[in-house]
């Protein structure tokens, strides 16, 4: 799994902040106006936001809505809620559906199964056990499926 990039150089930050100036111009008429030292700012405190990128989507999400034509009240408190979002997705651990999805790089093994709480470490099942299983489970009745539930075995 990637780190979050580390906080890039001052010479990267400027050129970085130059090119959020130039996505961002457009919105100008909705009184965006460039503020480098906010940015500078805004990427010392959310140093895994990529800056650049933020700005495109900032950008992109005014323009695909027809409803947000109107000027925002407050840019910096718009840019910093922006930025706070995208640091945390950034540093954010992985969720179980996007770790189920991950295909190990060619010549590596893939990563070792997780490890519960209690210990135990999930399995692949068969899927023809699996479909049996399920063909098994179909067969209960809701008050048998409940009894079951509540006597936490298994059918």
């Amino acid at each position: 799994m990637a780190n979050p990039p580390g906080p890039p150089s001052s010479l990267s930050i400027s050129k970085e902040i130059e090119k959020v100036g130039r996505l961002l111009a457009p919105l100008a008429a909705r009184g965006y106006e460039h503020q480098p030292d906010l940015w500078a700012e805004l990427a010392a405190t959310y140093p895994a936001a990529r800056l650049s990128v933020e700005a495109y989507k900032i950008a992109s999400w005014f323009k695909d809505s027809a409803q947000r034509t109107r000027k925002v009240k407050s840019w910096p408190a718009f840019l910093d809620n922006w930025l706070k979002k995208a640091q945390r997705d950034a540093t954010a651990p992985p969720t179980a559906r996007a770790m189920a999805y991950q295909t190990p790089a060619p010549g590596k093994p893939p990563d070792p199964a997780p490890v519960l709480p209690d210990g135990a470490v999930l399995q692949m099942i068969d899927p023809a056990e699996a479909r049996r299983a399920l063909l098994a489970a179909k067969r209960l009745t809701l008050p048998e499926k409940l009894a079951l539930a509540k006597n936490g075995r298994a059918g």
